[in-house]
């Protein structure tokens, strides 16, 4: 899959490599960045096609790639193939393999908010209603810059929040493999087991990448928070930058993150959220079947599966890891995971003779000899009943029943497709 580009030429990323600790803006206990000191857009850069600068030195760097701000791959190979073998040739019993490999496309609603976040097409201007106070000078939402009023534009001095993707990027996929066996009881009694699995490679994912490694706070220097000054300010005072018992955030307590902008891998940035192709899944189940089938379409299966469904990150974007420097610490079961599936489905037909005579329907043997067109109608009387339950500590057990009936008609005595006699299956 390719990867998208902006018609307006808006795009812009951040790539860790580029960031120059030289050139980093210095940043206050009050986690402000100090105008006139380091580049605003350290490390990051905007597509070829519509290069743009901003205030207090926010000069980013030219995409390599051109028009586009990443570098997707262009050789995905994706083989699938599949195998049935009747082991003793009399049609009834079949050894199925399959695998396959299938890539996801990039998820384009990502570069949408870039576009809507980042420097240096996204700006904050202040709008100074300087004027009377008239309709002609007060902003409206018709009007947001009345005339006469003065506009400035520059970069916000706070820590910027931005959002970037993996310049290096691989494309998410999964690998799918099976093996089954299948069998033929009689002419209407079908019984299958098989193995089924997947593993989920390069699965995409948001992390934040300007966290602080855990119990660095706590070990380093920092100026008071809300403080003015810096830790480059000569002969600045500095206190811890977490005292022990402490923490960041909350309503109940909790001190304010800003003071740790000062110590970020990446200064000048708060947060730096990367949607990144680095996270993976595995699934293994035993899956078994069974069907009856009787007169007409009338028919009743039960299933049931017994399975695993592991990963280390369990959303596409929703959800970051508990420490982006471990990702593996967050491995376990994912949400869709279900150890336990059972299901079971029965199909009732019931066959009905009618005759309509003046537009009224009636059974067929309470019509006299004059009546008019002979009908058959099929009500298909069907019930689907699922079982799931997953690890007793994640969630309850599901019970769900469902239930539906269908009429069939045809006219002139033809009995319907679905109403004919099943042929057994064969492998």
């Amino acid at each position: 899959f390719s990867s998208p580009y902006d018609k307006f030429g808006r795009f812009s990323n951040f790539d860790p490599t580029l960031w120059n600790p030289a050139l980093a803006p210095q940043v206050t206990g009050a986690g402000l960045r100090v105008a006139g000191t380091g580049n605003f857009c350290n490390g990051m850069f905007v597509n070829s096609q519509n290069f743009a600068t901003a205030a207090n030195n926010c000069t980013p760097g030219v995409s390599p790639y051109g028009k586009y701000i990443v570098k997707a791959p262009k050789g995905d190979f994706a083989p699938r193939f599949g195998i049935a073998w009747d082991p003793f040739g009399k049609g009834t019993t079949s050894i199925r393999m399959g695998y396959g490999i299938y890539y996801d496309q990039i998820l384009n609603g990502w570069y949408e908010q870039m576009i809507g976040q980042n420097p240096p097409y996204q700006e904050t201007f202040t709008v100074n209603n300087s004027g009377s106070g008239t309709v002609a000078t007060t902003p409206r939402l018709d009007q947001p810059v009345p005339t006469g009023i003065p506009v400035t534009a520059g970069a916000s001095l706070t820590a910027l929040n931005i959002r970037s993707i993996q310049p290096q990027w691989k494309d998410p996929y999964m690998q799918h493999w099976s093996l089954e066996v299948q069998h033929l009881l009689g002419a209407k009694t079908q019984v299958s087991a098989g193995y089924f699995a997947s593993k989920g490679t390069h699965l995409i994912g948001a992390f934040e990448l300007n966290e602080i490694q855990p119990g660095v706070a706590l070990r380093s220097q920092c100026v008071a928070n809300g403080s003015s000054s810096t830790l480059q300010t000569p002969g600045v005072a500095t206190v811890a930058c977490q005292a022990p018992g402490t923490y960041f955030g909350g309503s109940a307590g909790g001190v304010s993150s800003n003071i740790l902008d000062q110590i970020r891998p990446f200064r000048g940035y708060r947060s730096i959220t990367v949607l990144a192709p680095q996270f993976n899944s595995n699934y293994n189940s035993l899956q078994m079947m069974g069907q009856r089938r009787f007169t007409g379409a009338s028919q009743i299966a039960v299933a049931y599966t017994w399975s695993k469904n592991l990963t280390d990150n369990i959303s596409d974007r929703s959800d970051a890891p508990s420490n982006s420097y471990n990702i593996r610490l967050d491995r376990g079961r994912a949400t869709l995971d279900r150890t336990h599936v059972f299901t079971a489905n029965y199909i009732y037909e019931i066959l009905l003779e009618m005759c309509s005579a003046d537009g009224r329907f009636q059974v067929w043997s309470h019509c006299n000899q004059d009546c008019g067109t002979q009908l058959l109608q099929t009500l298909t009387l069907r019930v689907w009943a699922t079982f799931q339950r997953r690890s007793p500590a994640i969630a309850p057990t599901c019970f769900a029943i469902r239930t539906a009936v269908a009429p069939i008609l045809s006219s002139n005595g033809s009995i319907p497709p679905a109403s004919r006699k099943h042929q057994p299956l064969r492998p």
